[in-house]
């Protein structure tokens, strides 16, 4: 991420002058770099950290308390009331899964548990493979505008929003 202050240099200064405050670390097993430019750039970074953080919490499917993990837990069982954040991420990926004629799946949790990229030295057996394809339909997960819920009917289905909810973070 980059907050450049070329775009309101009024508002900051000329940028050439500016001191970069510039933080790595991980998020979303991902490496992120955040710089950030201005008088206030120290403040800026903490929050952008604490948002980022925020949504992590919210959209990992590693985290046990998350939403997606909340959802997932739930799969053929009951809908999981969600935070907002999870919500429009949530809806946005079904649009891209309908866009790409389903080439694009929210729901392929099975399919990277299967894999398990961090254990596994070998693709899994076409066999498995084929028994989970059917639970990475993403026209089957539910969203509920009324109470902001979210609901998997079939058990073992799983959301994974990887891509998606890096770029949201982002």
């Amino acid at each position: 991420m980059l907050f450049h202050p070329r775009s309101a240099p009024s508002a900051f200064g000329h940028w050439d002058t500016m001191q970069a405050i510039e933080e790595h670390f991980c998020l979303m097993n991902t490496h992120v770099a955040c710089k950030v430019f201005g008088p206030q750039a120290d403040e800026a970074l903490l929050a952008i950290q604490a948002e980022l953080y925020r949504l992590e919490g919210l959209l990992s499917r590693y985290q046990r308390k998350s939403d997606i993990s909340k959802i997932n837990k739930a799969s053929g069982r009951k809908a999981v009331k969600v935070d907002q954040a999870t919500f429009a991420v949530l809806k946005r990926a079904q649009q891209f899964s309908s866009l790409s004629d389903g080439l694009f799946s929210l729901l392929v949790g099975p399919l990277v548990d299967l894999w398990d990229y961090k254990k596994a030295k070998q693709k899994p057996d076409e066999a498995a493979i084929q028994k989970v394809l059917s639970l990475l339909d993403c026209t089957d997960l539910v969203l509920c505008d009324k109470d902001q819920s979210a609901f998997l009917p079939y058990k073992g289905q799983s959301i994974d929003l990887g891509a998606i909810g890096k770029g949201y973070a982002a």
